[in-house]
């Protein structure tokens, strides 16, 4: 997914409150970075980039990025949150180019639903984000995993994720998802027993 948006050169400051007035003038401030070059402070309108923020949730995006009259190809490497409101308060964007490679997490999108549960086992999802290592024009928008397949016991792992130029960081053997067996009494039993003494523990 590519998403263009505009932004505006800033200029350096070490004090809080320049940062605090832009955000209150409907501005998010923030910085490009990458390929042995300076760093790019600029602002953001809070309003437009986050209709297409919005619109990256659950897929990796590009964001192209137009300063004055330049376009920069990025992808979005880090956040800061505020605790509270959940407004996005910092973004750091990372410059992507041609021959360099870069390391990004991937959504994993799982669909379907597993056989086994349909005969009680329930579905674990282990990993929903996955590192992987590419250049730029092999990054994958997210990852569709079928997990129609899948019996009690069964698993997915990472070496089942076949993607041309991609390379995965974790191990082959790692498991994404699995189905577990059903549940039963002694089980459940057990979990309360458990939950009974962390409750203890606590008080």
């Amino acid at each position: 997914m590519i998403l263009k948006i505009n932004a505006d050169q800033r200029t350096i400051s070490n004090k809080k409150s320049v940062a605090k007035d832009l955000r209150k003038s409907g501005r998010i401030p923030a910085v490009i970075y990458g390929g042995g070059e300076d760093a790019k402070h600029i602002t953001l309108d809070k309003v437009s980039f986050m209709k297409s923020y919005k619109k990256s949730i659950g897929d990796t995006a590009l964001f192209h990025i137009n300063v004055d009259g330049k376009e920069i190809h990025t992808i979005i490497k880090s956040r800061q949150i505020h605790p509270v409101s959940r407004e996005i308060l910092h973004v750091d964007f990372l410059e992507l180019h041609p021959g360099t490679a870069i390391t990004i997490d991937i959504p994993i999108n799982y669909v379907g639903e597993a056989a086994g549960e349909a005969l009680g086992g329930e579905l674990d999802v282990l990993i929903r984000k996955i590192t992987a290592h590419c250049l730029p024009k092999d990054i994958p928008e997210a990852i569709s995993v079928d997990v129609s397949s899948l019996n009690i016991g069964d698993s997915i792992n990472v070496a089942e994720i076949k993607i041309e130029n991609v390379r995965f960081e974790l191990s082959d053997d790692v498991a994404l998802v699995i189905v577990h067996a059903p549940k039963t009494a002694s089980d459940e039993e057990e979990e309360t027993d458990e939950e009974e003494a962390v409750e203890a523990v606590v008080e």
